[in-house]
């Protein structure tokens, strides 16, 4: 059996059962990947990125960056210079709320 239910090996049991269904329904997915959920989260990310500035791109990108670093050090053995680097990046974010809410009291 596969992930579905149906009688794994394919061949024509799969074919009978597949006749007149959508390809996404027959691919042998798990019942818990749902491809109109990655659609509608895609939509909103696609929104969400529309509203994001310049600055707000580099504060987030640097830190990911930081984030990423710190882990490279941290299994690379250098756990002291790893901490201090993982420590930019919840101020990285501090920093990039507080310039947002100085920017959207100025708007108001």
């Amino acid at each position: 059996m596969d992930w579905n239910g149906r009688p794994s090996g394919g061949g024509l049991a799969m074919k009978e059962m597949c006749v007149g269904k959508a390809v996404r329904a027959c691919s042998g997915m798990p019942k818990f990947f749902n491809i109109d959920i990655l659609v509608t989260f895609g939509s909103k990310f696609l929104n969400m990125k529309n509203k994001l500035k310049i600055s707000d791109i580099l504060l987030l990108l640097s830190a990911f960056l930081s984030l990423i670093f710190s882990e490279t050090l941290w299994f690379k053995g250098e756990k002291e210079a790893a901490i201090f680097i993982g420590l930019w990046v919840p101020s990285i974010l501090g920093f990039a709320i507080y310039l947002k809410l100085i920017k959207n009291q100025k708007d108001e």
